[in-house]
Order: structure tokens, then sequence, then C-alpha cells
């Protein structure tokens, strides 16, 4: 395994246990699966269920990548009504996670 690989693996891990904290503590946390374009299945789960905070990410992705194919964060921020995003959570400069 790369380091790489580990890392995303610890992040992967970390990731699980706050939402099993999360669930433990009460808080809604739900997920689905849909079919569709991804960016616009998140918008409209986040109109359709009222959500309070999308968390997604980028990564690997340089400038000239974005600006020619984009990614579905990078649409859902664009199209989202309400947008706070957070920053890159403490992750490599390759790595970027926000909220919608």
């Amino acid at each position: 395994m790369t380091e790489l690989q580990k890392r995303r693996c610890d992040t992967e891990l970390r990731f699980l246990e706050e939402v099993n904290a999360a669930r433990a503590g009460g808080q809604g946390i739900t997920n689905a699966v849909t079919l569709g374009r991804p960016y616009l299945e998140i918008l409209r789960m986040v109109e359709e269920r009222a959500i309070d905070l999308v968390v997604m990410g980028v990564r690997g992705r340089g400038p000239v990548d974005m600006a020619l194919f984009g990614s579905t964060t990078n649409h859902v921020v664009r199209r989202a009504r309400r947008i706070d995003p957070i920053g890159d959570g403490g992750l490599d400069a390759g790595t970027h996670s926000g909220a919608v």
C-alpha cells in the first residue's frame, strides 16, 4: 500500500468514525443512491430534503483540468442556492473539501 493509499484509508476511517459518532448523538445523517447526473442529483436532494450540509471534495485535479472538464463539486458550488465553503480541512494541498 502506498503512502497516499494509506492516507486515504485513514481519512475514510476518520470520516466513518465521525459519522457513527454523529448518528449515535442523534444527528440526522442520511445517504442515498440515485441515478442521473451527479451534481443535479445532489442539488435536487438538497432542495427536496432541506439538507443543511453537503461535504464534498476535489482531489488530484489541476486548474487546467478543472477549467476544461469541471467536477461534481465545482458544478454543485456554482449552482447551489446556499453556499458556505469550509476549506481544505487540514488535508494535503492536492485535496480540498467544502460544504454546500
